[in-house]
């Protein structure tokens, strides 16, 4: 498969991935910011999304990484939301001295519910959406993008739309991204992962609910887990003064969340 990406700036190179329905596109408001931060950022499409090709129907979360790893120089580091966040995890454990730096938004190693990850999507609605693919994907993706808004923001769902409708998605890439989100279980792998890692998550979110960071210390205490008090799904849109803070991103040298608190705070 040949992904999409753009790059742009110049410093230290940060890769930034895009969650499921959507494209690079979403990055475009902080991309201008991390550029005059002095970041070489690479804005990559993922399978099937933008401008990228569909992946073949047999591919996986590795396949999925593996060909964001082939078009992103080595030694990046890797911001993923979502979907995205899941794909720049699974990156980490397969190339654990590829990867400078890890920052998940709104993501986790497993997106369904179990008996022992209660903290998740309930399965049911993954399926739900996966019979109303077959029926009609754009209604889908609207009821999708309802979930990550909060009540009285009609102006962001609309951006929303139009964004993603901008490049629409391939449905069949739909069906495999669900696919994977209903599938997909790295917490047997996070050992592997020896980057510094942060997940920062929404505290409104209703798709990665924020108490999965119990669970997430528990498996790996030495991570940085943040929540946003007021944020939902999209922090870096709706909670961008927010969403830099907690990374402290003051300038390019490194990520500077590496050096901070390893417990779990609140902003």
């Amino acid at each position: 498969m040949t992904l999409f990406v753009r790059s742009l700036g110049i410093g230290p190179d940060l890769v930034l991935l895009h969650g499921w329905g959507f494209h690079g596109g979403i990055w475009d408001d902080l991309l201008e910011i991390l550029l005059r931060l002095g970041h070489r950022v690479h804005v990559v499409d993922l399978p099937g999304h933008g401008r990228s090709n569909a992946s073949a129907a047999s591919s996986n979360i590795d396949d999925w990484a593996q060909a964001v790893r082939e078009v992103v120089p080595s030694g990046s580091a890797w911001m993923g939301w979502s979907l995205g966040g899941m794909v720049a995890l699974a990156a980490a454990t397969l190339d654990p001295t590829g990867i400078r730096a890890l920052i998940m938004v709104g993501a986790s190693p497993r997106f369904v519910r179990g008996s022992d990850w209660p903290a998740a999507l309930a399965p049911e609605l993954l399926a739900e959406f996966g019979r109303g693919l077959k029926e009609d994907w754009r209604s889908t993706l609207s009821r999708f993008l309802a979930l990550q808004t909060r009540p009285g923001t009609s102006q962001i769902m609309r951006r929303l739309r139009t964004l993603m409708l901008a490049f629409p998605p391939d449905p069949a890439a739909l069906t495999q991204g669900l696919t994977l989100l209903r599938e997909t279980d790295l917490r047997p792998r996070l050992s592997r992962v020896t980057c510094p890692t942060m997940v920062l998550l929404g505290a409104r979110d209703t798709l990665v609910p924020v108490e999965v960071s119990t669970n997430l210390a528990h498996l790996r205490p030495d991570w940085k887990i943040c929540h946003l008090a007021e944020a939902g799904h999209l922090p870096f849109l709706t909670h961008q003064a927010e969403f830099l803070f907690a990374m402290n991103l003051e300038s390019a040298a490194n990520l500077s969340f590496c050096a901070q608190s390893q417990n779990l705070q609140s902003f």
